[in-house]
């Protein structure tokens, strides 16, 4: 599975206009997706931050997805933090691919919007790829 051929597949799926939630249960916020175009998704995040997101990150959280073998009963912690301390691979992976912006939470929302993964909601936020992908 290549993980530039999987988004490339499923980036149709992202639309401007659409609203989503951030993964957590507890804390989980409401982003809206302002412009999608071939290199990147424009988000805005709590009605007044605009936030840039690379393809590349989409790519890039693929990619961890795939080599940690994430799967339904072997999912990954989405570990986001705006600390790189206290971040885990997957928001540590993104943020290098969008500037050092914490974007995981954006990402692994729509990539379950396009059907790429499948997320646990519950803490710890948990993440793999679905089975058709």
């Amino acid at each position: 599975m290549n993980p530039e051929e999987v988004i490339e597949i499923h980036w149709t799926a992202l639309q401007s206009g659409m609203f989503e939630f951030t993964p957590d249960e507890i804390r989980a916020s409401t982003f809206s997706v302002e412009v999608v175009n071939q290199n990147e998704v424009v988000v805005l995040a709590n009605m007044n931050s605009r936030i840039t997101i690379p393809r590349a990150a989409f790519v890039s959280a693929v990619q961890v997805l795939i080599e940690n073998n994430a799967t339904e009963g072997n999912p990954l912690r989405i570990g986001s933090s705006n600390s790189d301390d206290n971040s885990l691979e997957l928001c540590l992976d993104t943020k290098a691919h969008s500037g050092g912006t914490r974007v995981i939470n954006y990402i692994a929302s729509l990539l379950l919007r396009m059907g790429i993964v499948g997320i646990d909601h519950n803490r710890p936020n948990r993440i793999w790829i679905v089975n058709n992908v």
